[in-house]
């Protein structure tokens, strides 16, 4: 919440180190913010401050060069002129209100002196020059300790409210403390180990493995399946289940038979999962940047660096910018359709009393799907044939004979890449759309990451 309103700064942090360093910033303002409003408002708050200076920003998230340097210096920590913590730009964070000690800080001496020279001139403009001084000197006398007086007020209330603030603290770690306490004590809610904690590291394994399987078969369905056929989606997302399962039990038995803990081993299963849901992912994205729209996205950012050409010195560089203009462009929106049509997937999928009529049909169609795409998988489980149903996101237009014969070399290669991470759809595709293709006899090393 804290960070919404600079997500568009946060996604150019490409290196998990600088996303770590902005979040342990982020968290320490959280921590000195809540001390003086709360935790229930700390993060509000400082998303409203983010907000007010990415919005003063000249060009706003657009403007910003370097997003590490503008989140730790400029739009995360507190600014003022004064030494009360709880000022925020002339603010005070807990009351909203202007902050007397910045008023103090912009009325220097010098301008004190001239504001009661010009009140004792006011009040007797027919005085002489040293009537006029000794009224002036008395004068300033007292407003100077009227001042030192609000301050030492002010600081005795500050005092105050810290004291305040540092008791609710402590009072909110011992709550915390006496939860977290008995929450070490609850048995596992999964296999019922004493003092697990809610859940012991096993069975935590075992649900992370778990929705790993499902974000990669979701990667799966929406990168390389047709979302308007359900059991051509069902048969694609069975195979790849009972793939990744496979997978998946057989590293665990060679962690087992080596000697591996029950923990071990399931984080072994883990790895596996992350490792299957990342080859899905890649081929998802790389089958979806050879569709229709990834290829109008590229010939439009194509084009569109062209006509920048002046910008270049040579028509190489401006040939070569395009290039990688359309290769980005290209990028983006198979990312951009892979999140999408991923997530369509699993609203279909999982039923719920708010799904409209048109979701739970489709839900219950995918299912009906799976369960026939299960059946014909196991029906023809011994054949080695590998095979690729009909994928028309591959089908590239353009007229040109050698772009037509680059094409054909990369879908060749994308069909081998899927096949291998698919081979239980060889029989499925063989049955009901008779396409069959060859598996290459030594695939590259790493051809599905």
């Amino acid at each position: 919440m804290a960070l919404a309103p600079v997500e568009v700064l946060w996604d150019r942090l490409k290196g998990r180190g600088s996303r770590g360093v902005v979040e342990k910033a982020a968290r320490r303002e959280l921590r000195r913010v809540a001390d003086w409003l709360g935790e229930d408002r700390a993060e509000q708050y400082l998303a409203e401050r983010l907000t007010r200076r990415l919005t003063a920003q000249r060009r706003r998230a657009f403007g910003v060069k370097d997003p590490v340097g503008w989140l730790l210096g400029r739009g995360l920590p507190r600014h003022s002129d004064c030494g009360d913590l709880r000022c925020d730009e002339g603010v005070l964070m807990h009351t909203g209100a202007a902050c007397a000690l910045c008023e103090d800080v912009v009325l220097d001496l010098r301008g004190r002196r001239r504001r009661v020279a010009a009140e004792v001139e006011a009040g007797l403009p027919g005085a002489t020059s040293a009537q006029q001084r000794e009224v002036f000197e008395d004068r300033l006398r007292e407003v100077v300790a009227a001042d030192a007086a609000r301050c030492r007020a002010r600081r005795r209330e500050q005092e105050a409210q810290a004291a305040a603030s540092q008791a609710r603290a402590a009072e909110v770690r011992a709550r915390r403390e006496v939860q977290e306490a008995a929450r070490r004590t609850m048995p596992c809610a999964q296999c019922g180990m004493p003092r697990a904690g809610g859940l012991c590291p096993v069975c935590r394994e075992h649900r992370e493995t778990e929705k790993l399987i499902e974000q990669a078969v979701a990667f799966v369905a929406g990168g390389c399946a047709d979302l308007d056929d359900p059991d051509l989606a069902s048969a694609l997302v069975a195979s790849a289940e009972t793939e990744a399962r496979t997978r998946i039990q057989d590293a665990c038995a060679q962690l087992k038979a080596t000697g591996g803990t029950e923990v071990t081993i399931a984080l072994a299963g883990r790895g596996t999962a992350e490792l299957i849901a990342h080859e899905y992912r890649a081929t998802a994205l790389r089958t979806l940047g050879c569709g229709p729209r990834a290829e109008a996205e590229a010939r439009s950012a194509h084009a569109a660096q062209l006509r920048r050409r002046h910008l270049h010195p040579c028509a190489e560089a401006a040939e070569q910018a395009a290039e990688q203009a359309a290769a980005e462009a290209r990028s983006r929106a198979a990312e951009h359709l892979l999140a999408q049509r991923a997530t369509a997937w699993l609203t279909a999928r999982t039923q719920g009393p708010d799904m409209t009529p048109e979701l739970q049909e489709r839900s219950a169609a995918y299912e009906a799907g799976a369960a026939r795409a299960r059946a014909a998988a196991a029906a023809h489980a011994e054949q080695d044939s590998t095979v690729r149903p009909g994928m028309d996101l591959l089908a590239r237009p353009e007229p040109d004979a050698m772009k037509a014969a680059a094409e054909a070399e990369e879908t060749a290669r994308l069909r081998a890449q899927i096949a291998t991470q698919l081979p239980g759809l060889a029989a499925w595709t063989a049955t009901h759309h008779g396409v069959i293709y060859d598996m290459p006899a030594h695939p590259a090393a790493g051809s599905g990451s």
